[in-house]
């Protein structure tokens, strides 16, 4: 389902940044920036951002349960004490990932519908 999702989207970005250069200018990447947000905020937007992309509530779930992984060993101080140091380093890897990405990850992107429109 992921695979399809990800591939009809990037299929269509590449599409547009070639044909619509013009629409693809007038609607840059807009990332939020998940340090800013409570627990909540970030469980919500995923959940928004998922629905739009139309995601089967059985694969929303299996996501959701990362998010909420990489929230809880990052910015939890009282649940990360749950996780080993492994998990805690998975996490840490997964926040270093999208700071070199200059943040979240462009499936973060909530200029992506503009962008990948038919």
């Amino acid at each position: 389902e992921l695979n399809g999702i990800v591939v009809a989207v990037n299929t269509q970005l590449s599409k547009n940044k070639k044909d619509r250069p013009e629409m693809m200018a007038a609607n840059p990447v807009k990332r939020i920036d998940h340090s800013k947000m409570t627990h909540k905020d970030y469980l919500d937007e995923h959940t928004k951002r998922f629905n739009k992309l139309g995601i089967s509530a059985a694969t929303q779930k299996e996501l959701l349960a990362g998010a909420e992984f990489c929230w809880s060993a990052l910015y939890d101080k009282d649940a990360a004490a749950k996780f080993t140091d492994e998990q805690r380093k998975a996490a840490a890897t997964i926040g270093t990932m999208m700071q070199q990405l200059k943040g979240p990850p462009p499936c973060c992107d909530d200029s992506i519908f503009e962008r990948a429109k038919n």
